[in-house]
């Protein structure tokens, strides 16, 4: 996932953009706060567990884990969500919300299956770093 910033906003480390929050809807893009990433989420993500996304299209939506750690085509160990999602949503950042505006980073969202708007596929933040190395300067300090 990556941002640009043309100077025209404040952009801080560590913090994701909020919108209301919405399941099984679009939660509209207006920006209302931000999520702030006090670290990693490095568990097992079980099935029923609540995963929140932050997108471009849809903005901040929720809902709970389907299937975990499956394979989709050839990406393993990826996790299926209904979590709404739109097209322009791929590159999201996937959270898992702790209290107040606290979160966990568990990865990147990346799809869904066709106009399946409820239904997303996300990479955990393991994965994509055995993939890339190992990311720095992802939370508010530290992690």
């Amino acid at each position: 996932a990556y941002i640009s910033n043309n100077g025209t906003r404040a952009v801080g480390r560590g913090l994701i953009a909020r919108t209301n929050w919405a399941t099984g809807a679009n939660a509209g893009t207006t920006i209302v706060g931000d999520f702030r990433i006090v670290g990693r989420y490095t568990g097992t993500l079980p099935v029923g567990t609540v995963l929140d996304k932050t997108g471009r299209t849809s903005g901040s939506t929720y809902g709970n884990v389907t299937n975990s750690c499956v394979t989709i085509g050839s990406l393993r160990c990826q996790d299926i969500s209904k979590v709404w999602s739109e097209g322009g949503d791929s590159g999201s950042p996937v959270y898992v919300w702790l209290s107040n505006n606290d979160v966990q980073l568990h990865g990147v969202m990346w799809g869904g299956p066709g106009t399946d708007y409820t239904t997303t596929y996300s990479s955990r933040l393991a994965g994509i770093e055995q993939d890339l190395g190992a990311l720095s300067n992802l939370c508010v300090s530290g992690c």
